[in-house]
């Protein structure tokens, strides 16, 4: 089968040939030199049986790196080389296949403008090429089953949908579903804005509920086999827990679960494909619950928890937070799911608020954004990356997240979507999305448990340095082809969401890290044009722990920053140099639903307002409060009802040798039987816009 590009009618979003190269480097490659001839060759067959031995699948005469095993074999005959099976054009060859993908993206990104040299589209090429071929790196199913075989290949893995509370919009989202599976891809959608069984329909009768729903999309989703091959198609549900609703949703996986095991008894096939799971229902789908702050504040207090109506708000059901998070465990422990999202602390991180919140995920929650959006996905293999020592080799890491950032990020204008809405957000904020397999085998190399604090801090390591990694290569992208369009409303979120990255990053304990080599430099960038350099010069923790279970912690902590770069902060201009970045803090933490933390920053360098140059310094300061009432209490005429409270106490002092300024953000919120004391009530003190300030 010969490799030829499909699909090349450029986007409206081109690049400026005044704009800077990408700066992509050859590091894997060669010029003059192709990937495919460094590597060894060998002539085999793939098979594929099912489990009475049946084959199911058989091609002979492939082509195939030598040192790829036989497993990788079968999977890529079997789903990705594209052609019908004994037909002359049918592909037969790992070089088809990455050619037919490379070639095409690198094509792509010609026209889209990207590449302002063809020596750079060279380079890009190999490097890629590289990747793919050597099993460093690997693009979503979607990209392999698609790129090269049609105009507007469907690309991504990942869909979030809506749905509204009308019998139109609840069957559109069944068609859109299976539009997504048919091109290889899964999607997931919250379904709280559609009422509960337990509330009236506009006619009088009453609400059939989203979980009988759930039953028609299921069944539609186990009649379409992802991307045309053997997959299922993969599906996310999700509930509110607040929803009417939420007991149903959260027991009616495990009660189809209990339907299995009787049917098995029965003497059905218990197979993964056997009849006893082809007669149950809710089996194409992950189920997981949202939860709110509130609700967890509220089960460590014991307190009510309360349901409320869709269509009017009224309370619906109350019933002990306890209680429900019990019903959660005790399906899970039976059939897997509910999961469990934690919707306060998502919208927290959330880089695009001001276009809306997140309310779902994609079928396996590692993406999280808007409704109705898509999301490209890719992955390394870690093992890849470690020397014949052991060490992991942050410069390779970091070079194959540059190359394949920026092929995912080409594919974005180019591929098809199910629908104009999710084709326009895709567009708008071109959402991209990596990861990385074989991290066990990588823990397991060091002698690392996966369940340990070691492990955990190996992984954190890895996973800071290549998001930072990825959003440097997105800024050069974004200087390239300009900041995709959804940026400039959201960029204080996106850019604080990123500090928040970065101060994760510096969490964690350098110690460890360089025990087990993990190393390397790497620079991250925030705001267009500020990059960073950062080394941690010490930290000093001490721990006590209580026999009730609860803490205390405190630290001390001192980093250095080199800004490469001038950027602006409102009126004030901070300008390359060196700065110094000093905190303490307090943690108290509690069984009793209690919990008190607090830190303090100071900063010192050197600023510019306008020409002047002047010496500064900022202090910024944290307190947080949480406890739990288990009864009403009354002081003075003042009474404050069973449940949990909340505070907040946040400022920032920054001074030059102009003007003191100074803001003050307060936060108190009760969460209990009423809502008529002090709930969601905020208090602001600002002397200064707070754009003038240097926030440490």
């Amino acid at each position: 089968m010969a490799t030829e590009v499909v699909g090349t009618t450029p986007s409206k979003r081109s690049a400026s040939t005044k704009q800077p190269a990408l700066g992509l480097k050859r590091h894997f490659t060669k010029k003059g030199k192709h990937p495919y001839d460094l590597i060894e060759w060998e002539r085999r067959s793939a098979g594929i049986s099912s489990g009475d031995g049946t084959s199911v699948f058989e091609q002979d005469n492939l082509e195939v790196p030598a040192d790829w095993s036989q497993l990788a074999t079968n999977v890529v005959a079997s789903k990705y080389f594209r052609g019908a099976l004994g037909a002359p054009d049918r592909e037969y060859s790992a070089k088809q296949l990455i050619d037919r993908v490379v070639l095409t993206i690198k094509a792509w990104g010609l026209e889209e403008g990207y590449f302002p040299t063809e020596d750079e589209a060279a380079t890009f090429e190999y490097e890629l090429t590289h990747l793919l071929i050597n099993q460093m790196a690997a693009f979503n199913s979607p990209v392999w089953f698609n790129v090269g075989m049609r105009e507007s290949p469907q690309c991504s893995a990942c869909f979030i949908l809506s749905v509204e509370d009308t019998m139109t919009s609840i069957l559109s989202w069944i068609g859109k579903e299976g539009v997504i599976f048919k091109g290889g891809s899964g999607a997931g959608i919250n379904l709280s804005a559609v009422r509960s069984s337990k509330e009236r329909l506009s006619g009088g009768g009453e609400a059939s509920g989203p979980i009988s729903f759930m039953r028609g999309a299921d069944s539609c989703a186990g009649a379409i086999k992802s991307g045309g091959t053997t997959r299922r198609a993969a599906k996310m549900v999700i509930l509110n827990v607040d929803h009417p609703d939420i007991r149903q949703f959260v027991n009616c996986k495990a009660e189809e679960e209990k339907k299995a095991w009787a049917l098995g008894e029965m003497g059905y096939d218990m197979g993964l494909n056997g009849e006893a799971w082809h007669s149950i229902q809710f089996q194409n789908a992950n189920n997981s619950v949202r939860m709110t702050d509130e609700f967890m504040y509220a089960y460590e207090a014991g307190g009510d928890w309360h349901t409320s109506a869709v269509t009017t708000g009224e309370v619906v059901e109350t019933m002990k937070a306890r209680e429900l998070m019990k019903e959660i465990a005790e399906a899970t422990w039976v059939c897997g799911d509910p999961g469990m999202q934690f919707d306060s602390t998502i919208n927290r991180w959330h880089t695009c608020p001001v276009s809306g919140r997140i309310n779902g995920s994609n079928p396996c929650s590692e993406y999280m954004h808007l409704d109705d959006s898509a999301c490209n996905l890719a992955s390394f293999n870690l093992m890849k990356f470690v020397d014949g020592d052991g060490t992991f080799q942050v410069d390779d890491f970091q070079q194959a997240i540059d190359v394949v950032i920026t092929a995912m990020d080409i594919i974005v204008s180019r591929s098809g979507y199910p629908t104009e809405q999710i084709g326009e957000n895709a567009r708008k904020y071109r959402q991209l999305g990596l990861g990385y397999a074989n991290l066990g085998a990588l823990l397991m190399s060091h002698g690392l448990p996966y369940d340990s604090e070691d492990g955990r801090e190996y992984a954190a390591a890895i996973t800071a340095l290549m998001t930072g990694r990825a959003y440097a290569m997105s800024t050069r992208l974004a200087e390239r082809m300009g900041a995709f369009e959804g940026y400039e409303p959201n960029a204080k979120a996106m850019n604080g969401v990123i500090r928040s990255h970065r101060r994760a990053a510096q969490d964690i304990p350098d110690g460890r890290v360089r025990e087990y080599r993990v190393g390397g430099e790497a620079e991250s960038t925030t705001d267009a044009g500020y990059s960073t350099l950062l080394t941690r010069v010490g930290q000093v923790n001490y721990e006590m722990l209580f026999a009730d279970g609860g803490e205390v912690r405190t630290w001390a902590r001192s980093t250095f920053e080199r800004t490469s770069a001038p950027f602006d902060l409102g009126s004030l201009t901070v300008r390359p140099g060196d700065y110094t970045f000093d905190d303490v803090g307090l943690e108290f933490r509690s069984n009793r639903s209690a919990s008190i933390s607090g830190s303090v920053e100071a900063s010192a360098g050197e600023f510019w307002t306008g020409r002047q140059r002047q010496a500064g310094a900022g202090l910024r300061w944290r307190l947080s409060a949480h406890f739990a009432l288990s009864t009403t209490v009354s002081r003075n005429a003042i009474t404050l009802p069973q449940g949990s409270f909340t505070g907040d106490l946040v400022g920032l002092r920054a001074d030059w040798s102009v003007t003191p300024r100074m803001f003050l953000n307060a936060f108190v919120q009760y969460n209990g039987e009423t809502d008529t004391w002090l709930s969601n009530v905020r208090y602001n003190l600002v002397h200064r816009p707070l754009s003038d300030f240097y926030v440490v």
